[in-house]
């Protein structure tokens, strides 16, 4: 029984075709990355290395930090790496990531308002286990507020503000937070969902009531149903009232794989562009050569691409963590 993830059920909702070919006859096409992406997944490290210090009993100062992601871009950065705005250099990428982590560090240092309890978390949650279907997900930061309350911790940086609608509705954080209510069931009795929008300098949060997660969980379920029962992968889902996901139409994909490798990556940009799930880490997008000539010939950069991660997967839904600090996780998310 496959293991599902949020980016997983996103792909079906977005183009059932689509999501055959990755997950059902995984058609084996090209790896791209974007500099939004790799300067996303460098950030979540150097963050993601701040707290692992951190734990081991030593803050490092900001230079420490900014030391530790110059190094491991200039180690990481590769030229097959795509520009889509032809005014941006990878030295502009680079310091905007330099400045998301100098308005991190302003505004959190000396990080005491809260303790860390994880850092690149693996989260996983069973749905129905007689039929043994589970979803899994990585929180880039689980803590413990000085009040008590939970806080699940989710890293952005792309360059769009979400209304707060949009995370009052997210799937995303909030499976998340099923998944750490069952791992420490006496203690998170209050969990905040907490995302830093690293470009705004802005934390925006929201919480769940029970029967709200009780109701997603079923919805959730209930999608997978679906999912498992489709056989023709057509156009558009056909998903129960009251768990109806936001499917649109994937013309493109009619055409097959090539199709399916034109369409990825403009929907990957809208994702990475509202930061609605990835959180900047590496992931599988797929394009044709066509596209990558695109993406270098669009002055406005609106193709900018990325994905979720775990409950949102760069690395595939089915296999284990390996990075190092979407990754996004993941949406960089």
């Amino acid at each position: 029984m496959p293991l599902y993830s949020h980016s997983r059920l996103s792909v079906y909702e977005t183009c059932p075709r689509q999501y055959r070919f990755r997950y059902v006859d995984r058609v084996k096409l090209p790896r791209v990355r974007t500099a939004e992406m790799f300067r996303g997944t460098q950030v979540h490290a150097a963050l993601e290395a701040l707290y692992r210090r951190m734990q081991r009993g030593r803050t490092p100062s900001l230079d420490e930090v900014l030391d530790g992601y110059r190094r491991t871009w200039q180690a990481e950065w590769a030229p097959e790496i795509l520009i889509s705005d032809p005014s941006m250099t990878p030295d502009d990428f680079l310091r905007q990531g330099e400045q998301d982590l100098v308005t991190y560090d302003a505004r959190y240092r000396p990080f005491e308002a809260d303790r860390t309890v994880e850092v690149e978390s693996r989260i996983t949650l069973s749905l129905d286990p007689a039929r043994r279907i589970s979803l899994q997900g990585y929180v880039d930061r689980l803590s413990i507020a000085r009040n008590g309350v939970w806080r699940i911790h989710d890293y952005k940086t792309g360059r769009r503000l979400p209304a707060q609608q949009v995370l009052d509705e997210d799937r995303q954080l909030a499976l998340y937070q099923i998944g750490v209510q069952r791992r420490y069931p006496l203690l998170t009795d209050r969990v905040e969902l907490v995302w830093h929008y690293l470009a705004f300098d802005q934390e925006m949060r929201s919480s769940r009531a029970p029967e709200a997660l009780r109701e997603l969980e079923r919805r959730t379920l209930a999608l997978i149903d679906v999912i498992q029962a489709d056989t023709s992968f057509g156009l558009e889902p056909s998903v129960p009232a009251g768990g109806a996901p936001r499917a649109r139409a994937c013309a493109r994909a009619r055409r097959g794989p090539r199709g399916q490798a034109r369409r990825a990556p403009r929907e990957k940009a809208r994702a990475r562009a509202t930061d609605g799930a990835d959180p900047g880490r590496p992931l599988r997008v797929f394009a044709s050569g066509r596209s990558r000539d695109r993406l270098r010939r669009d002055p406005q950069g609106h193709d900018q691409r990325g994905g979720e991660r775990g409950l949102s997967g760069p690395r595939g839904p089915e296999a284990p963590s390996s990075r190092g600090g979407d990754q996004g996780g993941r949406s960089v998310g």
